[in-house]
């Protein structure tokens, strides 16, 4: 029997969310494989701290892949690119890249050689970047899952800040995470194909659908 991994997980969950809900902060209606929709007693301390994480991995990983796509990788320019991304210090500060990470999914995904420029690169990788691109990868999968799970949860949180005069100071960062994560979940629905390409051409193996499985650390040196 097939093994559940969590790119074809995250790609079914995607498939059946709705755009029109996505666009209005509406629930999705997947649920999560094991678990279930994970809404009730979510705070927005929780929700913004959960949407910074992943975010910051999705984005680092989509420029990661990128250049590994790339037919003239720039090492250093990807490096300056990490590092401003993992230096963001909150969400206002994240979304800033938004329009980076649309753009770094989007040559990815128009790239025609996608399997044989990896594999190229690759092959002239040293030790250290290949299993900088082998996180990435196995980041981004666990990113596409957890997207799904903050999705579901973005609109209850909002409706709660709304609703409570005591976070009335939150609105403005609840609201800017909704629609970040909103896009990203629309985005790496997008790329589930192009990933499976990735990690066929890297031989980079899935991580499993859970919600203890954790990103694993990228060196984002030059």
């Amino acid at each position: 029997m097939r093994k559940t991994t969590i790119l074809s997980a995250a790609a079914a969950m995607l498939a059946v969310a709705p755009t029109a809900g996505l666009a209005q902060f509406g629930p999705l209606t997947a649920m999560i494989p094991g678990g279930g929709m994970h809404t009730s007693g979510v705070g927005p301390d929780k929700f913004l701290a959960d949407t910074i994480e992943t975010t910051k991995f999705v984005m680092i990983s989509a420029a990661i892949l990128r250049d590994a796509a790339s037919e003239a990788p720039d090492k250093a320019a990807l490096a300056e690119k990490l590092k401003a991304i993992n230096d963001a210090n909150d969400v206002k500060e994240l979304d800033a890249h938004r329009l980076q990470m649309d753009q770094d999914i989007q040559a990815i995904n128009d790239n025609k050689n996608l399997s044989s420029d990896v594999q190229a690169n690759l092959a002239h990788a040293d030790a250290r970047q290949r299993e900088q691109i082998a996180a990435a990868t196995f980041n981004f999968a666990l990113g596409a899952f957890r997207n799904v799970q903050l999705a579901q949860e973005a609109p209850h949180v909002v409706d709660a800040v709304k609703s409570n005069p005591m976070l009335t100071l939150k609105i403005g960062k609840v609201m800017t995470a909704s629609r970040l994560i909103m896009d990203e979940a629309q985005q790496t629905a997008g790329m589930m194909g192009s990933l499976h390409i990735i990690m066929t051409a890297g031989n980079i193996e899935e991580p499993k659908p859970a919600e203890t499985t954790k990103p694993h650390p990228v060196d984002l040196g030059a």
